[in-house]
């Protein structure tokens, strides 16, 4: 089975990039601790879609997430550029090596995405702990640690952790892109461009990019215009 592992899926930007039908995925997971975000992730039909409410981290508690439900909430209010930090939501958050190592079996492929704004420096002292960092296919970690005053001085332990556990990792900001347009490059590029696909492969690779579009509108915005996208997602959520 090959199964992507979305760890900080928000509104599934990278899981419906995961389920377009050209990169195969049987299981894709998204684990997402909030409750607007989870609203906006049912709203992708796909039976391959397994929805998991809550986030991951080096052990079981409930824990306060500042800006809920805005893109790059995180669970340190200290985060360079929170967008409505006076926006809280408690949330559950699950030991990682607990919630992941039942995906790790020989006849999987598993791929791991972390992004969750800070969150990735436990998530993966946990997984290292529990000696399964190894045992991912593929990880691509975005280091949203870089914008946490709090936790600038542990990236570089993180780093070291995943060399000496010898991982298949990708760091995001090493990559030629970042965000969604570099997560789904990342998987292209295990992706032979010479395969074939059916007709019925290629009718749903259209309608998938249909449905992907007002992501890579956002993304340009994000990109391109950040001050308007800062603005545009503040009234969004104003009025949501």
């Amino acid at each position: 089975m090959k199964i992507f592992l979305d760890v900080g899926a928000h509104f599934g930007e990278c899981a419906l990039r995961a389920l377009n039908p050209r990169f195969r995925f049987d299981l894709v997971v998204a684990y997402e601790p909030s409750s607007v975000s989870q609203k906006r992730l049912r709203r992708i039909k796909d039976s391959r879609l397994l929805i998991r409410p809550f986030g991951l981290g080096g052990k079981s508690e409930q824990k306060t997430l500042f800006g809920a439900g805005h893109l790059g909430a995180s669970l340190y209010s200290d985060k360079k550029g929170l967008v409505r930090p006076d926006l809280m939501e408690k949330i559950e958050i699950r030991t990682a090596h607990k919630e992941l190592a039942d995906y790790l079996r020989d006849e999987n492929e598993v791929w791991l995405k972390i992004n969750c704004e800070g969150g990735e420096i436990a998530i993966i002292q946990d997984l290292y702990d529990h000696s399964i960092l190894n045992k991912f296919d593929h990880i691509w970690i975005d280091w949203d640690a870089r914008k946490i005053p709090s936790l600038k001085d542990s990236i570089e332990k993180s780093s070291s952790l995943l060399i000496d556990a010898s991982a298949r990792f990708v760091n995001a900001h090493d990559f030629e892109s970042t965000g969604w347009i570099g997560v789904e490059k990342w998987i292209a590029s295990s992706i032979d461009n010479e395969h074939k696909r059916s007709s019925a492969e290629q009718d749903d690779f259209r309608i998938h990019s249909l449905l992907k579009f007002p992501f890579s509108l956002m993304e340009f915005l994000k990109l391109r215009f950040p001050t308007l996208w800062r603005y545009l997602a503040h009234l969004y959520h104003q009025n949501r």
